[in-house]
C-alpha cells in the first residue's frame, strides 16, 4: 500500500456509469428466504460441479 493516495481525479459512484447501473439493479431486487432439503442442496451442488462452477456459500449453506 502507498503511504498517500491522490484522490484529486476521483469520481462519485453516481458519476461512473457501471456503478450507477449496478446500484439501480440492486434496487429492483428483493431478498427472500427459502428452506430446502439437504437432498435438494446436494442436487444443486452436483449440477454445479458438473457444469464446472460452484455454488456461492452465502446462497446455499453447507
Amino acid at each position: 500500500m502507498r503511504k498517500e493516495y491522490d484522490f484529486s481525479k476521483a469520481k462519485r459512484a453516481r458519476e461512473v456509469p457501471r456503478l450507477t447501473a449496478l446500484r439501480d439493479a440492486a434496487r429492483r431486487k428483493k431478498r427472500i428466504l427459502i428452506m430446502l432439503d439437504d437432498a435438494v442442496i446436494a442436487g444443486f451442488r452436483k449440477h454445479a460441479e458438473a457444469a464446472g462452477s460452484a455454488i456461492k456459500p452465502r446462497s446455499i449453506a453447507s
